[in-house]
């Protein structure tokens, strides 16, 4: 379910659609697309980002890579 309105205003405390993107760049450091109803974002994908920009987020294991000969 995409962030509300007033969710999105608690957040940044701006109430244009354009500023509350540009807040998401300055200080999550990350694009938020945004339609006329103003940024397209989820609570779940804004509580990921928010734990990896403080450090709290869990590692992801990668596989090793195949070494090519």
């Amino acid at each position: 379910m995409r962030l509300s309105r007033e969710d999105l205003f608690k957040i940044t405390h701006l109430h244009r659609p354009k500023s509350q993107a540009a807040w998401f760049l300055r200080f999550l450091k990350v694009r938020v697309p945004c339609d006329s109803e103003g940024p397209i974002l989820t609570a779940s994908s804004y509580e990921a980002i928010l734990a990896k920009r403080l450090g709290v987020a869990p590692e992801t294991v990668t596989p090793p890579r195949a070494v090519v000969i």
